[in-house]
């Protein structure tokens, strides 16, 4: 009652501050809390940590990349260092754009927004603001991790240059405030770049077809962004010659803005430079303006459409007798049906799940297709007309990642307090309950990859090839399954989940080895087989044979067990087992 009374007192002007610092502080902490990582249920900590890892990955980097200026390498002087600045703004900015593109659902206000804001007393100018304010802040926090090792850096290594140089105008501190607001004019870039992205999808697009169509935008995105970590250490060595050319790359790739903006700062008045400058403050202002601009857009819209309440659309006529046939065909237990249709409804209505099964594609998705890209524009499209490693393994990389992805998001419950009907209704049949999991797996991850690697394969290797290698991966795709699966005791999408089970800081040398060992093995396989074709029936003898070993270890292993639907975090500290 007192905290009411005070508040009545307040004025309206100082009301509205106390308003929008809180507001500011609920959109900061929801920026922190996209679909990927959470903290809503961990210590402080973790985000302390993961800031600091940010901080000391920068400083690495830059350490890196300015190691010559301290040996007074010859070529290294002053205005050569633009270039190592390009390296650095460049990774920056594809790292706040992953993070943007996890925050996609938190760029704007969104429907709980408008339900539970539109009713209380703020006005929607401060509304707006805070909501602005928030990116800030955030984008801030991403570029103050990335660079508050890296300005030491850049300061140190380069200030006898700063201090000698005629060229450069500020002083040592000036010089570290410049990298500062550089990185950060870089990253605020880039992320309003994607939240206009999102604006323009939902002006177009009505609610239902947004969410659908965001999901593609979304990994495209990811693998634009990461593809940048694969492709641009290639370009860097040419980025100099682009320069002195004065290329039209200089002028349209968006890093180079900002180096831009960075030299003429620092007093570098290179002719090239100028027009980057006023093109990074001009691209900053108006991203910030539309987004702006977007804020009442997306917040209004809310009030004009009514809110989803997920009906289904009813099968009808032959979709109707098409299901049916389906399931005679492919479903033979009414348990591995039931599992198989709840897979398929929770990754199709869960949008974390399936942002996680995406995330898990998008990074081998971009190496392999930056790495395809660069081979085709270096030695032209004839040579993936012959049968060499790297065009071999690209399904073997594709699955993996397509398996482990598949195999984590399925131990994440959708809603944990719900999993009472499983408890209840539990059978000892385990055998039926993969099952129905693994056809999931099958319609929605392998049949598509499937589809996708043999239209590559026919525009390499020509149809026949193209079949031959795409089966034979498609077939190894299952061994990989059943592998990974064959200490599965989880009810898919329903027990709890604890983290940090593969226990990654301690193995993953021994994930990384299998991976590769893996990947080249079947590689050189699968180029062996393309040659002498008449070995494919041997090649399928043993997939079929090691499937049939995995499968009966795990019925042996697995019979008479019970679903694990609570799980318990190891225990800090192992028993040597000394009872008496």
């Amino acid at each position: 009652m007192n905290q009411v009374n005070r508040n009545d007192r307040l004025g309206p002007v100082k009301r509205e501050f106390v308003q929008f610092f809180v507001l500011l502080k609920h959109f900061t902490v929801r920026l922190l809390n996209n679909d990927i990582l959470k903290y809503e249920n961990q210590k402080r900590e973790s985000l302390i940590v993961l800031l600091t890892i940010l901080a000391v990955a920068g400083g690495l980097v830059s350490a890196v990349l300015l190691m010559p200026y301290v040996g007074g390498m010859l070529g290294y002087t002053f205005d050569t260092a633009w270039i190592e600045k390009s390296f650095f703004i460049t990774l920056s900015m594809a790292f706040t754009g992953i993070i943007s593109v996890l925050n996609w659902d938190n760029m704007y206000l969104d429907e709980k927004d408008y339900l539970y804001l539109s009713g209380l007393p703020v006005k929607t100018n401060t509304l707006y603001a805070a909501k602005f304010f928030s990116l800030l802040v955030f984008v801030g926090m991403i570029s103050l991790a990335l660079n508050i090792f890296s300005t030491l850096v850049f300061t140190l290594y380069l200030g006898k240059i700063v201090n000698l140089n005629p060229f450069y105008d500020t002083g040592v501190f000036g010089f570290g405030l410049v990298h500062l607001v550089s990185g950060f004019m870089a990253n605020l870039f880039v992320f309003m770049l994607v939240a206009l992205i999102q604006s323009v999808l939902m002006t177009l697009l009505d609610t239902r077809r947004f969410k659908k169509v965001s999901m593609v935008v979304q990994a495209f995105l990811l693998m634009g962004f990461i593809s940048v970590f694969a492709w641009f250490p290639k370009v860097y060595s040419s980025i100099d010659t682009f320069k002195e050319s004065v290329s039209s790359f200089v002028y349209y790739f968006p890093p180079m803005w900002f180096v831009g903006f960075y030299e003429q700062m620092v007093g570098n008045y290179d002719f090239v430079f100028k027009p980057l400058y006023y093109i990074a403050g001009i691209a900053v202002v108006l991203m910030c303006d539309l987004y702006l601009l977007g804020i009442p857009l997306s917040f209004r819209r809310f009030s004009r459409a009514s809110v989803v309440t997920g009906r289904g659309s009813k099968l009808t006529g032959p979709a109707v007798r098409l299901k049916g046939w389906f399931d005679s065909r492919f479903l033979e237990h009414p348990l591995e049906k039931a599992i198989f249709y709840f897979s398929l409804t929770t990754l199709g209505r869960s949008r974390r799940h399936r942002l996680h099964l995406v995330v898990s594609l998008a990074l081998p998705s971009a190496f392999v297709a930056t790495e395809l890209t660069v081979l085709a524009l270096t030695r032209g499209w004839d040579y993936f007309k012959g049968f060499d490693i790297l065009s071999a393994a690209v399904p073997y990389v594709l699955y993996v990642f397509l398996i482990v992805g598949f195999r984590t998001v399925v131990l994440h419950p959708v809603m944990e307090e719900a999993n009472w009907i499983f408890r209840m209704t539990e059978l000892n049949s385990p055998v039926y309950y993969l099952r129905g999991l693994k056809k999931a797996f099958f319609f929605v991850g392998a049949l598509p990859l499937f589809v996708l690697l043999l239209l590559f394969y026919i525009f390499c290797w020509g149809v026949i090839p193209a079949f031959y290698h795409s089966l034979s991966a498609f077939a190894a795709s299952f061994l990989l399954f059943e592998l990974f699966f064959v200490n599965y005791r989880k009810m898919p999408f329903s027990s709890g989940y604890v983290p940090g089970k593969a226990n990654i800081k301690a193995f993953w040398f021994l994930y990384l080895g299998g991976f590769a060992a893996w990947v080249y093995f079947l590689s050189k396989l699968g180029i062996f087989l393309l040659e002498n074709p008449l070995y494919y029936f041997i090649y399928y003898m043993g997939i079929y044979v090691l499937l049939y070993l995995v499968r009966e270890y795990r019925h042996r292993k697995l019979k008479g067990f019970r679903f694990v639907f609570d799980e318990e975090p190891e225990p800090a500290m192992l028993s040597l087992g000394l009872d008496v």
